[in-house]
């Protein structure tokens, strides 16, 4: 089931980029340089994938979403990127023939992921002293600030109580339900286990939240079908009641965790 179905356009738009520092952080960590290849699993439209290119020798992009796939071929074919191979596939099948690896990338996916298969499939694809990256970004969904509680309440208001995920409702996996990310890493073998964290103020314009809202699972545009205007109209309303500039300071945060094969 693909959760992110008629998501892709808005994904590759919307969701807001991760800070060159943590590129930055990882190639000189892993010392990323012309030879090396990395491997971004559950990449989407090539958040990480992209700007990893410009600091290594090749990055093979995987998603299970062929949709996902195309629009991130495409995001790099505009921006002159030709050192991504964009595959087809699902992490927990990721094959061996794609290493060795100097760096494995996980984003936002990894809650979607059967964490211990996919880990040992990283394990036998990096070479001896390569090493994993797990990274997120904070969301509306969940933020503090009063305007992001109204994007939530809204969104409830028109799909229902439950949040959804794609046509069915969000449930915990496994990776949801997990320890701190540096023990999980710790208990698949991996050493130097450290993290850390960027935080900065972003600006949100109304149709850059609506666009956001179309590229996650729990508020795709198809499950709002023919009545997506009057939710759109709904949404304006409610958040112009309380900025009527039009604009939504929110403070992201965009975290890591890193990890090494001895």
């Amino acid at each position: 089931m693909d959760l992110f179905a008629g998501a892709a356009h808005y994904y590759a738009r919307y969701r807001l980029p991760y800070p060159e520092a943590l590129f930055d952080v990882l190639a000189g960590r892993f010392g990323l340089d012309r030879k090396s290849r990395v491997l971004d699993l559950g990449t989407g439209t090539g958040q990480l994938a992209i700007p990893l290119a410009a600091r290594c020798g090749e990055v093979v992009a995987l998603d299970i979403s062929a949709e996902m796939i195309a629009e991130g071929a495409r995001v790099a074919a505009d921006a002159g990127v030709r050192n991504v191979r964009w595959l087809v596939g699902a992490a927990e099948d990721v094959p061996a023939a794609l290493g060795p690896c100097r760096l494995v990338t996980i984003g936002a996916a990894f809650h979607w992921m059967d964490r211990e298969v996919v880990l040992r499939r990283v394990w036998d694809l990096l070479a001896p002293g390569g090493g994993i990256a797990l990274t997120g970004m904070g969301t509306i969904w969940g933020a503090p600030e009063p305007w992001a509680q109204d994007v939530t309440a809204t969104v409830r208001r028109w799909l229902g109580e439950e949040r959804r995920a794609g046509v069915g409702v969000h449930r915990a996996t496994p990776a949801s339900e997990h320890r701190p990310f540096p023990e999980i890493l710790a208990d698949a073998g991996f050493v130097r286990v450290k993290g850390g964290e960027y935080r900065y103020e972003h600006r949100w314009s109304l149709d850059a939240i609506i666009g956001y809202l179309y590229s996650t699972s729990y508020c795709r545009p198809d499950l709002l079908g023919d009545r997506r205007a009057d939710f759109e109209a709904d949404l304006r309303r409610t958040l112009l009641g309380r900025h009527p500039a039009g604009e939504f300071t929110q403070e992201i945060w965009a975290d890591y965790t890193l990890g090494w094969k001895p």
